[in-house]
């Protein structure tokens, strides 16, 4: 018996100590749980290994066990298994499990000592007051080791630590004391209500047995549950099961994606979870089998989360049930807005782009139409802002864009459509408004905002804007139409003087669809053949030599003829801009027709020429009016006081050329020293020595 109480003994230990690690896994009401039964089942190892052990025990007398106190003593086992158990666990204090420890052993020593009084024998039971001390101490004391054991150490190696050490509190506990217990015979005592020895060995024995096995059993149940309930939770899906569309298990992952707790789903039904649409709003549930759908998830803060759901029918708990799987849809439609919002705006400026903005402007135009009402288009183009970007960079560029979008913002309406249609072009749609007088404030409101935010006076990076408009339906009333115009008109503006706004006529339309045409046709003139050059020769007048050849190239246009240079010296920085690269590649720059046109006396100050010609109409009034006399008097001091050479065009006459040299000009041309020709002649080029071919400009 003493062996079977061994083994009881250790039965019980490890289903207490693997109950006790389950229940210390658990939380809220589950540990509370757990604490139970680990109680009960280490409460009944003590009670049985007590009981085994006393039936091996042979006093000299027989002894049998009182019912009351044979109940009242595993009752007592059951309850400091609770107590000791509940403070080791739920303690926040680093002692809790050797006080829990300490506890569990006094728990110990009272079943025993209620264990010895339900002993009924004729006779009286006597203690040994100094071994019955040392076995409750040294009990209580390793007890307490082994629930700190417990929590210090964790694994396998904790697990069988404790074990042992609460198989040594009981048995040290147990053994220790019946060596101090002492059977005294007295045959005036009568036991009643007893239990036969017999029949309560082989209870509990069976008792001991069948509650450690159920233990036992109970650990395994829960770690196959438990196993099938973490890869439920461990699923990235929300799954929730119904029966008859009523909740009865919900994961982890749905209980989150709803914002609500598991147990608060529990007992709900399906409409309470899901936002059904109308054809769909029933008490019954999704059908099994039902293939992927899309919908959203009632969340607990009243919003609703997109999910894309899948129901199939299954077994559970042994009646048929519907699984409704659910992913979480927030991020994908997250990016699908994104995507589309990238589609329709700049990323840069995040305003409509040119697609976004050829859709508005059609649909607005429809509407205008449809309605008889009116509609502006505004085109907009930075000035300086390439300057701008390639001086300080296209970080800083990208920054100027950014501000010319909030600027944009600011001025425009909130009906108004802002687009960037690519580089430094931007575009305006205003509807809903009297035109032109809303377009001509809008236009006012743009250009005084960029007077304030864009200070070129101050700021090396500020840049100006030029504003081209068009109205709908007086310049068009088709997108294509409405969209040129007022691009037309951005082309007077920037032509004009930029920093302005201009509107649409159609006399510009006529002039600019005129240049813009010639200037078509001009990049496809070298392609198709239709430049050539022609070469004038430049006469020095002090010895009627050829000094070199002016190369002037000619356009000869299929359907225009000769094209002349009077359509080309009119966007005046452009131009200077042009002839300053040219300067810097080693070409020499010869101001043509000085004193007429855009050959002004600004221009000369502006740009270091290296010649200026005075221009033929002057030569030709030469001999006759004393005006054009003095005037060439006066050009050709002025290049002289620059030191600059002059040459003196058109000169056909000799007396013009006599009047020439006594101004003290050097150099002439004109059909008196030869005509253009398209070559020039190889003997008196030759001849040549002061001079390089020079390109007339």
């Amino acid at each position: 018996m003493i062996v079977v109480a061994a083994v009881v003994c250790l039965a019980g230990s490890v289903a207490t100590m693997l109950l006790l690690e389950r229940a210390r896994r658990s939380a809220g009401s589950q540990r509370h749980l757990w604490i139970a039964v680990c109680a009960f089942a280490c409460g009944v190892g003590v009670w049985s290994t007590h009981f085994i052990a006393m039936l091996a025990y042979d006093g000299g007398i027989p002894i049998a066990y009182g019912v009351g106190g044979t109940s009242f003593s595993i009752a007592v086992a059951i309850a400091a298994s609770w107590v000791a158990f509940s403070v080791g666990l739920a303690g926040t204090s680093r002692h809790a499990p050797a006080v829990g420890g300490l506890l569990l052993g006094l728990g110990i020593a009272a079943m025993h000592v209620s264990g010895m009084r339900a002993i009924e024998v004729q006779g009286r039971v006597a203690f040994d007051p100094e071994t019955s001390f040392a076995a409750v101490l040294l009990g209580t004391l390793i007890a307490g080791l082994a629930l700190h054991s417990f929590q210090v150490l964790r694994g396998v190696r904790g697990l069988a630590a404790s074990i042992l050490l609460l198989v040594a509190a009981i048995c040290v506990l147990h053994f220790t004391s019946m060596s101090g217990v002492v059977l005294i015979p007295d045959l005036s005592v009568a036991a009643t209500h007893v239990f036969d020895p017999f029949w309560l060995a082989g209870g509990v024995i069976a008792a001991s047995t069948t509650l450690i096995l159920m233990a036992f059993g109970a650990l395994f149940v829960d770690r196959h549950l438990t196993d099938l309930k973490g890869l439920a939770n461990a699923s990235l899906e929300g799954m929730v099961i119904l029966r008859r569309g009523e909740v009865i298990e919900v994961n982890e992952r749905f209980a989150t994606l709803s914002g609500r707790k598991p147990a608060e789903l529990v007992g709900r039904q399906r409409r309470e979870l899901f936002a059904e649409a109308p054809e769909r709003r029933s008490s019954n549930d999704l059908g099994a089998g039902e293939g992927a759908s899309e919908g959203e998830l009632l969340h607990a803060d009243g919003g609703y989360v997109p999910v894309e759901r899948l129901c199939r029918t299954i077994e559970y708990k042994g009646r048929p049930c519907d699984v409704i799987f659910v992913r979480d849809l927030t991020a994908r439609k997250d990016a699908e807005r994104t995507i589309e919002h990238l589609a329709h705006h700049d990323a840069l400026t995040d305003l409509s782009n040119r697609s976004s903005f050829d859709r508005r402007l059609r649909q607005a135009l429809a509407a205008a139409v449809h309605h008889d009402d009116a509609l502006a288009v505004l085109c907009l183009d930075l000035d300086r802002f390439k300057a701008v970007n390639d001086i300080f960079g296209h970080g800083e560029g990208d920054r100027i864009l950014r501000k010319v979008a909030d600027i944009l913002r600011a001025g425009a309406g909130e009906a108004d459509t802002i687009a960037r249609l690519g580089g430094d072009e931007f575009a305006i749609v205003q509807t809903g408004a009297a035109q032109p007088e809303a377009a001509r404030l809008l236009a006012d409101r743009i250009l005084k905002l960029f007077s304030e935010e864009m200070d070129t006076r101050r700021d090396p990076m500020a840049v100006g804007v030029s504003i081209g408009v068009a109205i709908c339906p007086g310049d068009g009333t088709t997108a294509e139409r409405l969209y040129g115009n007022a691009d037309t008109a951005l082309y007077r503006a920037k032509q004009t003087g930029k920093g302005i706004a201009c509107f649409f006529d159609a006399e510009m339309d006529a002039a600019v669809r005129t240049r813009r045409q010639i200037e078509n046709d001009l990049r496809h003139a070298v392609v198709r053949r239709q430049l050539f050059l022609e070469y004038q020769p430049l006469v020095d007048v002090r010895d009627d030599r050829i000094v070199g050849y002016e190369a002037l190239l000619r356009w000869r246009h299929p359907d225009r003829g000769l094209v002349g240079p009077n359509l080309f010296m009119q966007i005046r920085d452009d131009v200077l801009a042009t002839l300053v690269r040219l300067r810097l590649l080693g070409v020499r720059i010869v101001m043509d027709d000085f004193g007429t046109g855009h050959s002004s006396l600004s221009n000369l100050q502006t740009f270091p020429f290296d010649k200026l010609k005075i221009d033929c109409s002057f030569t030709a009034s030469l001999d006759k009016d004393p005006a054009a006399h003095a005037i060439i008097r006066a050009i050709i001091a002025l290049g002289h006081s620059l030191n600059l050479p002059v040459v003196t065009e058109g000169v056909e006459t000799e007396r013009q050329r006599q009047i020439i040299v006594d101004e003290g000009c050097r150099q002439i041309q004109g059909f008196l020293t030869g005509r253009p020709g398209l070559a020039p002649s190889v003997d008196a080029a030759s001849s040549s020595s002061t001079m390089p071919h020079r390109v007339g400009a």
